[in-house]
């Protein structure tokens, strides 16, 4: 706000036509006399102002629309379910077997006493910790689940008493939503129910993979519940490795280009990966923030180098974006009680040029995010195949 602001309150726009913004409607008229006439400009406005006028991107007009099409469209199926009430048994005998299916599908919990032997408390490993964390969460999570749906299936079949939680439950894998008793133990996502399941499947093969392999040279970044554990774990390795306080050290985060050598060691450094931006795309040639095409909301990003710095040896980068970083497109989350967002992970500093600064890219409000909804992702994936069929060329910001 206070950026769009300042393109409005400021010394250039007492000058003769000052125009807001690249649009040359939106110029401020030096002509004007009269009440009548500014009445008569004013009118002359578009009804619809034009998303430029705000710094947004087009493509977010398309998503928002699909967006609103999206929840009505559910509306509607709820609505129909609803007036089809009267058809129990055919619907019970569909629940129970998407309850069967699901439970298939929804992994077994980790041994976790196995793996603590595998991956000891350590002082100078803190990834041990955060790995034992993240199998006790995910555990508790699949723990649930398998039971709820159980229960779904017992309580179908009249073996026991269909509580008001089973009935939830049950409603939930008729909507294809996540379950409240399950997103309540559950790290954040916006996902309907059948690609919850794939999503969850996924993350416990990287930990799986993890425990079998060992610690892993990139990091999946989604992965985790708590991805703010996970940094500072690399940050307290460094810090008991070099005998410095933790509060003396910072992460600082990189982009490589195309010629450095990923396979390279880099001692005390870790790569993520998994995140999205949405607003902008990464030019690996330039190594800055560049426009992304009208087409795309979204495009992956390519993989970050984290290597942890002491604060004082730390040179500020002249433009710069600080990009904030979300688990879900929602961007916005409660405050936990360790004070942490439940969305917002961090910012990280992305290069950017001189004839898109820093201001350009906090009107275009881009972020990055480690996960995307349905929809959202359907609409980048889809035109990003589309545009790699008609030119067969290697496309900036794309692994």
């Amino acid at each position: 706000l206070y950026t769009i602001l300042t393109d409005i309150f400021n010394p250039e726009a007492l000058k003769d036509n000052y125009v807001f913004c690249k649009k040359k409607e939106y110029a401020l008229p030096a002509d004007l006399k009269s009440k009548d006439g500014y009445i008569s400009f004013i009118k002359s406005l578009p009804a619809i102002d034009d998303s430029e006028v705000f710094g947004i991107n087009k493509m977010v007009n398309a998503a928002g629309g699909v967006t609103d099409s999206s929840e009505m469209l559910n509306s509607l199926q709820i609505l129909t379910q609803e007036t089809l009430a009267g058809i129990v048994k055919a619907e019970e005998k569909e629940i129970a077997a998407k309850a069967k299916q699901l439970a298939t599908d929804i992994p077994n919990g980790f041994d976790v006493d196995e793996c603590f032997k595998k991956y000891p408390y350590n002082q100078k490993e803190c990834m041990n910790t955060v790995l034992i964390q993240e199998l006790t969460k995910y555990n508790t999570l699949l723990g649930i689940a398998k039971k709820s749906l159980g229960d779904l299936q017992n309580a179908i079949k009249g073996n026991v008493i269909m509580t008001a939680e089973i009935e939830e439950v049950g409603e939930s894998i008729r909507k294809n939503v996540v379950p409240r008793h399950w997103s309540n133990n559950a790290y954040l996502s916006t996902k309907p129910l059948t690609s919850w399941v794939q999503d969850l499947r996924a993350r416990i093969k990287f930990f799986q993979e993890w425990i079998d392999k060992g610690t892993p040279a990139d990091y999946w970044i989604s992965a985790f519940f708590y991805p703010q554990s996970f940094l500072t774990g690399i940050l307290q390795n460094y810090a008991r490795k070099n005998n410095l306080p933790i509060d003396s050290l910072a992460a600082e985060y990189s982009i490589l280009p195309d010629s450095a050598d990923a396979s390279k060691p880099r001692p005390e450094a870790s790569f993520i990966y998994g995140l999205f931006i949405e607003g902008a795309k990464w030019d690996k040639e330039t190594q800055k923030l560049t426009e992304i095409d009208s087409k795309y909301q979204f495009l992956p990003m390519p993989s970050f180098l984290i290597k942890p710095t002491e604060r004082k040896t730390i040179v500020i980068r002249a433009n710069t974006y600080d990009c904030p970083v979300y688990k879900t497109t929602q961007r916005k989350g409660e405050m936990l009680s360790n004070g942490q967002s439940s969305n917002f992970i961090l910012s990280i500093p992305l290069s950017v040029g001189d004839d898109l600064p820093s201001k350009h890219w906090i009107k275009r409000g881009v972020a990055m995010f480690s996960q995307l909804a349905d929809q959202l992702a359907q609409i980048s994936s889809s035109n990003f195949m589309q545009k790699k069929k008609k030119k067969k060329k290697k496309v900036l910001c794309v692994d």
